[in-house]
């Protein structure tokens, strides 16, 4: 389909090309055409001036003679005749003293006209004066230029100057010579620019506006419906500017199908996505709202959320503010309108809360949420969402967990302080009686006495574990920090576990890293850990070596125990430092309170401990302190 020109001939690109291209074309060919005929003017006058030379020779001689014959008949005749020449217009002669002495046609004197062509030739007279029969102030408009020899007569070989002799000739005599060059000039320059003009026009048509007019047509019907079909053929060949247009533009079109491809694709997976967060929302067990942080009011939730709220429907939840679901006072006392206000500035901020909320049903029941609250933004408005988790049962049960937990420390407190002076006076009086204080013994009496002291003795180290733990528990453990060497902590621990069990003292087996560093611990507290560690060792190997090593990591020193006793089994093996735990092979009692002790005076020294063992090939127990 031939395209249309919605802008008009004479406002188009090609049109203003073309007066601008043609306004400076016809300046420099006007310029020129001034130039050329110029130069044709130039040339014809010198042509003139040639003309006026070829007559001096040709009358010269004639005129010499006349003059000094003075024969005036012959003299008019030459002058006449010379008249009667194209190119002259006046002739003038004067003698020696400079005196006209005859002169035809149109001459001038200081720039008058004194004749004309058509007048008779005047013959004044030699040694007479000049008289002129004209108006000697009628100006001539053409310009006048001449050409003057001087006249001589040789005679009895002398040379006698007679006067000289001035041709006249003027512009009109070289425009009749170059009026037709002149013509022919501007006819050629006319003739030039109008060709030009429609050569210009016709091809600026095809090559510019045609293929503009194309590409208008193509960008108009150009839609998002057709970008398939649509390729612009702006309808030129060659590597030039329309075809570089041509092809940025059909590149164009084939970026933006890409584009609404892509975009469509997105789109696709948006409203997927968008469905599939619908389904997710709305089938979701945990309850969700959606506020809009500009007006505080809740504008979206799911099932879940209706029922917890113990609504009806959807609609009773949405348009309401928290506080409509809010207990007036929450757990510390605190408004709950001051408490929201706080944590919603959180989430506003960009930071994800989590927070107990104390709400208020329409029954007015109260229960206990665990409230997930963050921000984000959905074109351009900002909301908040609210997860919320009822955790009334969960507090309940920590309630009543603290209860036990209070009565348990209450319970144990009583109980091993209570303890601790009868185990004091049994202790005592055990060990009256043992040294015969109040009598002799028979040796069945003393054995008896012997396993006596030595569950005393045993029931009072359980009643001092459990006292200790309860320290540590409640963070009233104090420490004394202070630079000490290990490996004289560990002969000491090694030196009173020989004094108490002197039957295993061949079994402990000491390989100590010589010259170690010093560290800083509380002697006594890190004492206890080994006296704990290797107690353990004996316990559980009835024989075999126990062996107790150091050594000197890049930041830390490393404390080694290990014994060749029946090992731990594998699950038992991460809950073995969790108070109260025993593990199947135990084979005494106790309280299960010594390896958590042990943890928790390591932690605080910021050390590490931890075990290794095989059931059946022994344990080794592990710790370090930094340096």
């Amino acid at each position: 389909m031939k395209p249309e020109n919605p802008i008009g001939i004479r406002r188009s690109i090609a049109t203003k090309l073309l007066k601008i291209v043609f306004s400076f074309y016809l300046l420099v060919a006007v310029s020129l055409t001034i130039g050329q005929m110029v130069m044709e003017y130039r040339y014809q006058k010198s042509s003139v001036e040639h003309d006026l030379k070829a007559i001096q020779q040709t009358y010269e001689k004639g005129l010499a003679i006349d003059l000094w014959q003075l024969d005036d008949e012959s003299l008019s005749s030459i002058i006449e005749g010379m008249l009667k020449l194209p190119v002259v217009i006046g002739v003038s002669v004067r003698n020696a003293r400079g005196v006209d002495v005859a002169i035809g046609g149109i001459i001038h004197h200081h720039g008058v006209r004194v004749g004309n062509v058509g007048q008779h030739i005047n013959l004044l007279g030699l040694g007479k004066e000049v008289t002129t029969l004209y108006d000697e102030h009628h100006s001539d408009n053409n310009y006048v230029f001449t050409h003057e020899f001087p006249l001589s007569y040789v005679h009895g070989g002398k040379t006698d100057q007679l006067g000289r002799v001035t041709l006249y000739s003027n512009s009109s005599v070289v425009f009749q010579r170059v009026k037709l060059g002149f013509l022919l000039i501007v006819l050629n320059a006319i003739l030039k620019t109008v060709a030009l003009w429609f050569i210009f026009l016709y091809f600026s048509k095809k090559l510019l506006r045609k293929p503009l007019l194309s590409l208008a047509s193509a960008v108009e019907n150009l839609s998002l419906d057709n970008l398939d079909s649509v390729r612009v053929d702006v309808g030129t060949s060659g590597r030039n500017e329309l075809k570089v247009i041509e092809d940025s533009f059909n590149s164009m079109i084939g970026n933006l199908r890409n584009s609404v491809m892509e975009r469509e694709r997105a789109t696709k997976a948006l409203r997927e996505s968008e469905m599939l967060r619908k389904r997710v929302f709305d089938s979701s067990r945990i309850p969700i709202v959606v506020m809009d942080a500009a007006t505080c009011q809740y504008v979206d939730c799911n099932a879940a959320a209706v029922q917890v709220y113990r609504y009806a429907s959807r609609e009773d939840v949405v348009g309401k503010t928290p506080l409509a679901f809010s207990a007036p006072v929450q757990y510390d006392g605190t408004s709950s309108d001051i408490k929201a206000l706080h944590y919603i500035t959180e989430a506003l901020e960009g930071r994800p809360v989590v927070f107990e909320w104390l709400h208020k049903r329409p029954d007015g029941e109260l229960w206990d949420a665990e409230v997930h609250l963050l921000s984000f933004s959905v074109e351009g408005t900002t909301m908040l969402q609210f997860s919320l988790l009822d955790i009334t049962d969960r507090k309940r049960a920590e309630e009543a967990t603290t209860l036990l937990a209070n009565a348990k420390n209450k319970f144990i407190s009583v109980v091993s302080h209570e303890l601790r002076s009868p185990l004091a006076t049994i202790k005592e009086a055990t060990s009256l009686v043992r040294e015969e204080v109040l009598g002799p013994l028979n040796d069945e009496q003393k054995e008896m006495l012997e396993i006596a002291k030595s569950n005393i003795n045993r029931l009072g180290r359980l009643v001092n574990n459990v006292l200790l733990y309860q320290k540590i528990d409640a963070g009233k453990m104090q420490y004394d920090f202070l630079e000490n060497n290990i490996n004289e902590i560990i002969q000491e621990a090694y030196r009173n576990t020989v004094l108490a069990t002197p039957e295993r003292k061949e079994d402990l087996v000491i390989n100590l890293t010589p010259k170690l560093p010093q560290t800083r611990c509380d002697k006594d507290k890190i004492i206890q850990v080994l006296l704990n560690l290797i107690s353990n060792g004996i316990k559980y190997s009835d024989h075999g070596p126990i062996v107790i090593e150091t050594r000197l990591n890049a930041h830390e020193i490393e404390f080694s125990l290990r014994d060749a006793g029946q090992g731990i089994y594998p699950e038992e093996i991460e809950n073995i430092f969790i108070p109260f735990s025993h593990g199947r092979g135990r084979k005494t009692g106790g309280t299960g309170l010594g390896l958590a002790i042990c943890k928790e005076i390591i932690l605080a020294h910021s050390g590490r401990i931890w075990v290794e063992s095989e059931r059946g090939k022994g344990s080794t127990f592990y710790f370090t302190l930094p340096i």
